[in-house]
């Protein structure tokens, strides 16, 4: 029977095969917080320190980010407004029966740099 992965483990054993690449990669771009976390830790097991020889970042900005070692730069994303506006146009879709004209909508987003990008930042908040 095949092994079930996680994301974070995944992502664990993806950082482990961007190790074996030459020349190194010098950052990995995680798809969300907890595919980077799962890097973290491997790149802390290779012996790999971060930000120094690679940095990383994540997607979503999951209040655990900010509580890693180093913290996670990452991309916030409203998802309370993305739910609700997902919610919204899911209504609106059965009201239409889906008859409405396909669209794109764009979502706000922030960076928030941390330490584990290798630019300064406001480190951990206080506790």
């Amino acid at each position: 029977m095949p092994r079930t992965r996680t994301l974070g483990v995944s992502a664990y054993d993806a950082a482990g095969e961007l190790l074996a690449i030459s020349p190194r990669p010098t950052a990995i771009f995680a798809a969300n917080d907890s595919m980077a976390i799962g890097a973290l830790s491997a790149l802390r097991e290779a012996g790999v320190i971060v930000p120094k020889d690679m940095a990383v970042a994540g997607f979503d900005d999951i209040p655990l980010a900010r509580y890693m070692d180093p913290p996670l730069s990452s991309v916030k994303v409203p998802i309370s407004n993305l739910g609700a506006r997902a919610v919204e146009i899911l209504l609106q879709g059965i009201a239409q029966k889906n008859g409405h004209p396909p669209r794109r909508e764009r979502v706000a987003t922030e960076l928030v740099i941390r330490s584990s990008c290798g630019a300064p930042s406001a480190g951990r908040p206080p506790p």
